[in-house]
């Protein structure tokens, strides 16, 4: 009964990151929120958009003065639910 128990939660944990960055690509497409091109704001990182998908968000990170570090930072569409999101 516990191994079962343990297994279901276990599932759940994992479909929750799943259904989270679905959810949170869903609501920026609706809400019209930011495309490819963008410079955004997501918790501390800012970047420009390279890509926007399904379950993630692709950003050229920029620094304090507003330059492309040469760095991408992959953004899980979960953040877009549960950080802040600017954009500039």
């Amino acid at each position: 009964m516990l191994d079962e128990f343990e297994g279901g939660a276990a599932f759940l944990v994992a479909i929750r990151e799943v259904v989270l960055c679905v959810s949170g690509f869903v609501i920026n497409a609706a809400g019209d929120g930011f495309t490819t091109g963008d410079r955004i704001v997501i918790g501390p990182i800012a970047g420009d958009v390279i890509e926007h998908g399904l379950f993630s968000t692709t950003l050229l990170e920029i620094d304090i003065d507003g330059r492309r570090t040469g760095r991408t930072y992959f953004a899980p569409n979960s953040l877009l639910l549960t950080q802040t999101v600017v954009n500039e």
